[in-house]
């Protein structure tokens, strides 16, 4: 593992907050609560980036704007994309099992866009990113159908659930439901 943040220094990624502690790893994990303290303007900002981005860059720009205190901004969300995701994957693992209550999980789930399970109708030979158990009483489902078979992935107007899977949800808590379960 050390050896690997000695390397990462010339690509700029030592400039980077880590993920040192279960604080920061839940800050991430429920970014809203960063989002809220923005500025109106922040917000709006945000709010353009965020449809360009999946939630857990998004989540990750809102980290780095919080321990960093840069604006929010374009830069920002590449830097996340580019950098932080690793970060982040090495701090799931090593924060294995914690997870946050269910009331402040479902608040997180809503923020990156999850609906409950009712509300949508879910379609055969797609896949979904959706809660591996309920929720507050409900399950919550990502709802952008995802391929999940190769003659939807080669059409190209889905994108495979291996492209989105760790990018959206909550580590955890989220998992891929397959059309033929």
């Amino acid at each position: 593992m050390k050896g690997t943040q000695s390397n990462s220094m010339d690509n700029g990624k030592a400039y980077l907050p880590s993920i040192q502690g279960k604080r920061d790893y839940k800050s991430i994990l429920l970014s809203y609560r960063i989002y809220n303290r923005l500025s109106q303007e922040e917000k709006n900002k945000f709010n353009l980036l965020f449809l360009q981005y999946p939630p857990l860059v998004s989540s990750l720009a809102l980290y780095l704007r919080k321990k960093m205190n840069i604006p929010i901004q374009k830069v920002l969300f590449i830097k996340a994309q580019r950098d932080m995701l690793e970060i982040f994957d090495e701090a799931s693992l090593k924060f294995l099992g914690y997870l946050p209550k269910e009331r402040f999980i479902k608040k997180s789930l809503l923020f990156q866009g999850f609906v409950p399970l009712e509300s949508i109708k879910l379609r055969r030979s797609y896949a979904y990113i959706m809660t591996n158990r309920m929720i507050e009483n409900k399950i919550w489902v990502y709802p952008i159908r995802l391929s999940d078979n190769y003659k939807t992935m080669i059409k190209g107007k889905y994108k495979s659930y291996t492209e989105v899977f760790g990018k959206v949800g909550i580590p955890g808590i989220t998992k891929i439901k397959y059309s033929n379960e």
